[in-house]
């Protein structure tokens, strides 16, 4: 299988998932990009499912800006 549709399996999966009974979905994450990176987060924030983004709101901003800083943009 290529990792494009290995990644989409995993998305319908994760999306599917009820083991954690306590979460408030809905489940937030990036569309299936085949990359050498691979970035893991925390459980979105109020923002990010109504926006259906990962790393949406401030939580994001910052990480954005921490890398443009890291770059040096």
């Amino acid at each position: 299988m290529d990792p494009r549709t290995r990644l989409t399996v995993l998305h319908r999966r994760l999306d599917a998932c009820t083991a954690c009974t306590a979460m408030i979905g809905p489940v937030v994450h990036g569309p299936p990009i085949v990359s050498p990176v691979l970035l893991i987060g925390q459980a979105p924030g109020p923002r990010e499912g109504e926006l259906g983004r990962p790393f949406a709101w401030t939580a994001g901003k910052t990480l954005f800006r921490w890398f443009e800083a890291a770059a040096g943009v």
